[in-house]
């Protein structure tokens, strides 16, 4: 059996868009080296790599240096929290609509059917604030580090709201019933 050479690349969230523009080209530099040798090269992903994910970022500059990409996909961070939390997703003709914590909620809160809110970490007082306002937090639960050691679930947020700032924090909101 071969040992397989790990480069790690570092790639922080929350930098202005110009240092992250460098961050993912100094990656997409260190995945190229093996490449230019024949070598084949992995990119492990946390969830899956066609959503929300910093992967699209380094491909993009892996192929402007010339070299093909190819994306195999994972389990949604999204499903994989439904899972741990035992429901599901959506049913019959409901919709199903995902969103990034950073956004506008207002909009959001108010989509039909269910609601998954990902990576809202640092957001997320504001989040359950808006969805206590609505009264929806009877029907909402959330997830924090999913299919990690250190995972929390919180099934039903009324009356036990968590101090949470994980970035990797998913609330899953379902339509009254």
């Amino acid at each position: 059996m071969s040992e397989k050479e790990i480069l790690p690349l570092v790639l922080p969230m929350g930098q202005p868009e110009e240092k992250r523009r460098e961050m993912y080209l100094e990656a997409a530099n260190k995945v190229a080296a093996p490449l230019s040798k024949g070598e084949d090269v992995a990119l492990i992903n946390l969830g899956d790599v066609s959503i929300y994910s910093t992967f699209s970022n380094v491909q993009q500059q892996v192929m402007n240096l010339g070299y093909e990409t190819r994306m195999i996909p994972g389990v949604p961070s999204f499903v994989a929290s439904a899972c741990a939390l035992n429901i599901s997703l959506a049913e019959g003709k409901e919709p199903l609509h995902i969103f990034p914590g950073g956004g506008d909620m207002e909009e959001e809160l108010l989509a039909k059917g269910t609601k998954v809110i990902m990576k809202s970490g640092k957001k997320l007082a504001r989040v359950i604030a808006e969805l206590r306002e609505r009264n929806m937090l009877k029907n909402a639960g959330l997830v924090k580090n999913c299919s990690m050691e250190d995972e929390e679930l919180y099934p039903h947020l009324e009356g036990r709201i968590p101090e949470i700032d994980s970035y990797f924090t998913t609330l899953i909101v379902k339509e009254k019933k």
